[in-house]
């Protein structure tokens, strides 16, 4: 990965620069605030989850990672570290399978996967994030509980992730995604 990419996200997240030789392993914990998630989705789900991530192209026998920007309906807005660039969402598609990786920073530390009868301020987050894609109102106390489970459940597969009912690094991912803080993905800027 271009190391110019990885600084920018960093400072974006506001995080430390030393961090950088660390963002392509993609630990689950890259420091005690920032975590990183290495999936696959679709450039529609990322629009949806609209935070920017790293994209792994495959150009005949090499890889090549870039930061996306920007999704709309036709196009994508791209940065290659060196400069940025508008494309047709088909022109990226044909080279990208579906890799990404993406850091994200939940507003309150979660040291463990949530789960049922955990407590405490990272379950209050949890209903407050489940809120945000169900309109659920908020349970009269901070419990995983079996209703918890089962919203936790739904969302996992509404959005193609792996469906245990547990919150861990994926789930976590999603859920931080409504956090108010951090870098969004903006719609492509058009060109005159």
């Amino acid at each position: 990965m271009h190391s110019k990419l990885a600084r920018r996200w960093l400072k974006d997240w506001s995080g430390d620069l030393a961090l950088i030789p660390r963002v392509l392993e993609c630990p689950e914990r890259l420091d005690n605030r920032l975590r990183c998630w290495r999936g696959k989705s679709t450039l529609s789900q990322l629009g949806q989850i609209g935070r920017p991530v790293f994209l792994l192209l495959r150009d005949g026998g090499g890889n090549r990672w870039i930061r996306l920007r920007g999704v709309e309906a036709e196009r994508v807005e791209i940065d290659l570290g060196s400069r940025r660039m508008l494309l047709d969402r088909s022109e990226l598609e044909e080279f990208w399978n579906g890799d990404f990786i993406s850091l994200f920073a939940p507003a309150v530390p979660i040291a463990e996967p949530l789960g049922l009868q955990s407590s405490g301020p990272g379950v209050t987050w949890l209903h407050l994030r489940l809120r945000d894609f169900d309109k659920v109102t908020l349970p009269p106390q901070a419990l995983f509980d079996d209703t918890t489970r089962v919203r936790v459940l739904e969302l996992q597969h509404r959005y193609g992730l792996i469906s245990d009912g547990v919150v861990g690094n994926e789930t976590l991912w999603l859920l931080a995604s409504r956090d108010p803080g951090g870098p969004r993905l903006a719609a492509p800027a058009h060109t005159p």
